[in-house]
C-alpha cells in the first residue's frame, strides 16, 4: 500500500512544484529586478523587499545577508540568525558554482528547513562578496487542494494518517498532523527502515524532489494504519481452519490406524485366502474414504474462495457469474499452456478480494471515477495482500496482487516486468481484460468477441497488445473460438465493475 501511497504521494509534489514554478515564473522580471538593484545598491534593501509583500500568492518575505564562509549574519527572520549552510556542502557548493556563472540564481521550489514550509528563494553576489537571499513563503491555502489528494486516502479502511513531511520529519502542510515525537525518533534513529509496528503499523517512504542543479530534497511519506480488527478477522479465519483441520486430522489418523493394523495382520498371521482378500478390499475402502475426505477438504477451499469473491463484488449475488467467467478462461488458457495448477480456477474468483476495502459509494458509481478515486480504486490489488498472506493462498495471492501489471512493465501496483510478473497473474490478466470487454459497464456496452479480440491485438489506449504475455496471448488466441463458443452460448451474463 505504501508504494501507492508514495506514488500519489510523489505525484501530489510534482503538481505542487509545478504549481510554484507557474507563480515564480510569473513574477521572475520583478524578483530579478529587485535582486540587481539591491546587488548594485544596497541602500534601503528592507524597504525595497517590503514591497513584495504586497504580492497575492505570497504570505512572508525574508531576506538573509550570508558572509563568504556561509554564515547568516544579518536577517529579518532571528531563527536563522547564525545558521551556517556550508553545514549542508552539496547545497552549498551548487550556489556557489551557480553565482559564480549567473548575476541571479533561483531555487523556485523547495521546504523551509524548521517549519516545513514551502518557499521560493532567490540568490544573488553582492560587491562585497557577501551573499543576499531572498526567500519568499508562499500562502498555505494555494497549495492545499494538492496536497489534499494525499489526505484523501484517510478515507481507507484501517488507516489511521496519511501525510507528507519534510527531511526534519515536519508536516509540509496544516492538513497534516504532525507525527509523535516517538515516532520521528524512530524514524531518525533507522534511516532505511520502511515499516515499524505490527497492529499499529506505520509505512515510511522517501519521495526525492529536485531541487538546486543536482541537489535534491527528501520527502517523506507516512502511513499509520491500525490492523487490529483486520488481524482479528484473520485470527477467526485462522482459528475456524486449525478447528477443521484438526477434525480431518482425527478422522485421517482413525483411518491410518486402521490401515497399519489391517497390514501387521497381513503380515504376521497366516489367515486363509478368503481373509486375507476381505482385509485387501477394507484396505480399499479406507483408503478411498481418505481420498473423498480429501476431495471434500479441496471443495471447501473452493467453496470458500467463490464465498469470498461474492463478498468482493460488491455483495451482489448477480456479479458472481463475472468471477465464474474468469476462472473458467483462466483455467482453458493454462491447460493449453500446459498448466494444471488446480489452485487456479479455484481462487481466480478472489482477483478483486481488495475490493472490501474500498469504499463502497466508489465501487457503485456508475460515472466515471475522478482522479482520486480512480487512485483509491487501484488500491485494492495491495490491500488484497493482507488477506492472501498464507503460504497455501500463494497463488491466490499473485493474481490478485499482481493482475493488473503490464508484460512491458507499464501495470501497477509495483512496475514489475516480463518474467517477473508470476505465470497466474498473466493467465489471469488476459482473462480478467477479455471479460472485461465482453461485459457490459453503466457507462458502455459490451463488445462482441471480434470487437473485444481487435482491442486485445491491435490496442485501443487503454489496452495494449504489448501488455499480456507473448505465450500467454498465444495459447489464448490457440482457443479464441472455444471462448466464443462458450460466451455466445451464454453460459453465464452478468455485470461487473473492474478497475
Amino acid at each position: 500500500m505504501i508504494s501507492a501511497i508514495a506514488t500519489i504521494a510523489t505525484k501530489s509534489a510534482q503538481e505542487a512544484q509545478q504549481r510554484v514554478q507557474t507563480v515564480f515564473h510569473k513574477y521572475t522580471p520583478v524578483f530579478q529586478e529587485l535582486l540587481l538593484s539591491l546587488r548594485n545598491n544596497p541602500e534601503n534593501f528592507e524597504g525595497k523587499v517590503a514591497a513584495v509583500c504586497v504580492l497575492p500568492e505570497i504570505e512572508d518575505v525574508h531576506y538573509y545577508l550570508i558572509d563568504p564562509t556561509g554564515v547568516i549574519y544579518h536577517t529579518n527572520y532571528p531563527k536563522d540568525l547564525g545558521l551556517d549552510l556550508s553545514a549542508f556542502p552539496k547545497f552549498w557548493k551548487a550556489l556557489e558554482k551557480e553565482l559564480a556563472q549567473k548575476p541571479v540564481v533561483v531555487h523556485p521550489f523547495a521546504f523551509e528547513t524548521r517549519t516545513g514550509r514551502i518557499r521560493m528563494y532567490l540568490y544573488t553576489r553582492m560587491q562585497s562578496g557577501d551573499t543576499f537571499e531572498l526567500g519568499l513563503t508562499l500562502r498555505q491555502d494555494f497549495l492545499d487542494p494538492l496536497f489534499g489528494n494525499v489526505l484523501h486516502l484517510q478515507k481507507l479502511p484501517f488507516v489511521e494518517r496519511v501525510g507528507l513531511y519534510s527531511a526534519q520529519l515536519l508536516p509540509i502542510a496544516p492538513i497534516f498532523s504532525p507525527l509523535p515525537e516517538n515516532l520521528r525518533i524512530r524514524i531518525a534513529t533507522f534511516p532505511n527502515k520502511e515499516r515499524f509496528g505490527f497492529v499499529h503499523q506505520t509505512m515510511v517512504r522517501r519521495v526525492q524532489v529536485p531541487l538546486l542543479g543536482n541537489v535534491a530534497t527528501t520527502l517523506f511519506a507516512v502511513a499509520q494504519f491500525n490492523f487490529l480488527g483486520l488481524h482479528m478477522f484473520s485470527a477467526a479465519l485462522l482459528l475456524g481452519g486449525l478447528l477443521f483441520l484438526l477434525y480431518l486430522t482425527k478422522q485421517h489418523s482413525t483411518c491410518f490406524t486402521r490401515i497399519v493394523g489391517d497390514l501387521k495382520t497381513l503380515s504376521t498371521m497366516d489367515q486363509p485366502a478368503f481373509e486375507r482378500e476381505f482385509a485387501f478390499f477394507e484396505t480399499q475402502r479406507i483408503a478411498k474414504a481418505l481420498f473423498t475426505s480429501y476431495k471434500e477438504t479441496e471443495e471447501v477451499f473452493t467453496v470458500f474462495a467463490h464465498k469470498l469473491a461474492l463478498v468482493a463484488e460488491g455483495y451482489d449475488v448477480k456479479t458472481s457469474k463475472h468471477m465464474q467467467r474468469v476462472a473458467k478462461v483462466a483455467e482453458l488458457v493454462a491447460r493449453e499452456l500446459g498448466i494444471t495448477n488446480p489452485d487456479i480456477p479455484r481462487y481466480a474468483g478472489l482477483h478483486d478480494i481488495g475490493k472490501i476495502f474500498i469504499p463502497r459509494e466508489i465501487l457503485k458509481k456508475e460515472e466515471p471515477l475522478t482522479k482520486e478515486e480512480w487512485e483509491m480504486m487501484k488500491l485494492h490489488t495491495v490491500l488484497a495482500e493482507q488477506l492472501l498472506d498464507h503460504p497455501r493462498l500463494a497463488v491466490a495471492r499473485n493474481m490478485a496482487l499482481y493482475h493488473h501489471e503490464n508484460f512491458d512493465g507499464t501495470g501497477y501496483p509495483k512496475g514489475l516486468k516480463g518474467e517477473e510478473i508470476p505465470i497466474e497473474a498473466q493467465i489471469l490478466k488476459i482473462a480478467d481484460v477479455y471479460d472485461a470487454l465482453r461485459d457490459e459497464r453503466p457507462y458502455r456496452r459490451a463488445f462482441s468477441h471480434e470487437e473485444a479480440m481487435g482491442i486485445i491485438l491491435e490496442g485501443d489506449g487503454r489496452v495494449q497488445r504489448e501488455h499480456f504475455h507473448p505465450q500467454v496471448l498465444a495459447a489464448f488466441l490457440r482457443i479464441e473460438e472455444l471462448i466464443h463458443k462458450l460466451y455466445d452460448e451464454g453460459i453465464i451474463e452478468g455485470k461487473t465493475r473492474e478497475a
